[in-house]
């Protein structure tokens, strides 16, 4: 997340406020990740300090879970010297006692693993909080709306991998497969995606391959503002979608809508297979 802060620092460059800042969506399996997952590792009350945690690592089933998505995090546990904790011993974590055993792989002893499935938490909402409730790990909301279905196995599988701590800005990752949603989405605001500083939209354009029943939309969605009917989405943009180079919203910088982000731009349809979609917008002034 940090590096897209970075990212708009750099197309502003020189504190100019002003400067118009280009996105550009596209379509493919390592594209639109859903979620920002990141390690945490710091104290926790409870704690014993002879049972640390060493580093943490996540993966991804898309069917692990009674053919639902399924997503591991994984603590590896050391004690005071730095050695792997023992399985079945008991370690408490903000209250909860846990048994540690071995990592998914079965090859190092001393991990807790703690598993988050679609099936219990059906949106893509409440996946996230349900990783937010194991201290140690941050999860936000990406490049998705927050009502995305969960309960299915229409993600891409990752194999373990060690998470980033949150200061380097973690890791963005689930992604979705694109054969099976022919979705694709772009999360967007200042200065993360997911924050809400106000924006000036300007302009949406692109091409699309494949448009049967198509739509493209741009919703403001946020993630704070979650409610389980969906009452929180509001449709700022909402057009057919057409193959074509095609021109979706064309505002000057006198005339462009001001709003609060966060925004996600959805491009969709029954058969999609490839999209170029650029939207252009600016930081506005204060609302």
């Amino acid at each position: 997340m940090l590096q897209d802060y970075k990212k708009t620092i750099d197309y502003i460059g020189s504190g100019n406020l002003n400067a118009i800042i280009p996105e550009t969506l596209g379509f493919g399996d390592d594209v639109s990740a859903c979620i920002n997952l990141a390690s945490d590792i710091g104290p926790i009350m409870g704690e014993d300090p002879k049972k640390a945690t060493k580093k943490q690592a996540f993966q991804i089933d898309n069917n692990g879970d009674n053919s639902e998505l399924q997503l591991l995090l994984t603590r590896y546990m050391v004690d005071e010297t730095g050695a792997p904790l023992a399985n079945g011993v008991t370690v408490s974590i903000d209250g909860t006692d846990y048994t540690t055993e071995n990592n998914t792989a079965g090859s190092v002893a001393g991990c807790i693993i703690h598993e988050i499935n679609g099936n219990t938490y059906d949106t893509l909402h409440d996946f996230v909080a349900a990783i937010n409730a194991f201290p140690g790990f941050v999860a936000s909301v990406l490049h998705a709306l927050t009502t995305q279905d969960t309960g299915n196995d229409d993600y891409i599988d990752v194999d373990e991998t060690v998470l980033p701590n949150a200061q380097s800005g973690g890791v963005d990752t689930l992604f979705r497969d694109v054969s099976e949603t022919f979705t694709t989405c772009l999360r967007i605001g200042l200065p993360r995606p997911g924050d809400r500083n106000p924006l000036q939209l300007l302009s949406i354009k692109g091409t699309t391959t494949n448009v049967t029943a198509g739509t493209l939309r741009l919703i403001f969605d946020n993630d704070a503002d979650y409610v389980a009917d969906a009452s929180h989405q509001k449709r700022l943009v909402s057009e057919t979608l057409a193959a074509a180079q095609t021109s979706y919203l064309d505002d000057n910088v006198l005339e462009g809508q001001t709003i609060r982000g966060s925004v996600v731009l959805e491009v969709k349809s029954s058969d999609l297979t490839a999209c170029s979609m650029d939207i252009h917008y600016r930081q506005a002034l204060a609302m």
